[in-house]
């Protein structure tokens, strides 16, 4: 529930994963790389390529990137909506 919590994953899906009856998507997948870093993409693919995760770095840094533009936009939204 706290992956749930945390990623937006559905607790159920979550649960296949960790039963093996189903491995996370492309998207779920980086998802988890944007929550809880590269470091969960390293343990998860140790024999990873040096190009493998600068892609995962990048996923999370563009992730970021989107986020707190959203929470500009919002913010600017707002203010605009006060006049």
């Amino acid at each position: 529930m706290c992956v749930e919590a945390e990623t937006q994953i559905s607790s159920k899906t979550i649960g296949k994963w960790l039963e093996g009856a189903s491995s996370p998507s492309g998207n779920a997948y980086h998802r988890l790389i944007e929550v809880y870093g590269p470091e969960l993409f390293v343990f998860v693919s140790p024999d990873a390529s040096p190009a493998s995760l600068r892609e995962a770095a990048r996923i999370c840094a563009q992730a970021r990137a989107e986020r707190q533009r959203d929470a500009i936009e919002r913010e600017i939204a707002a203010l605009w909506g006060a006049r």
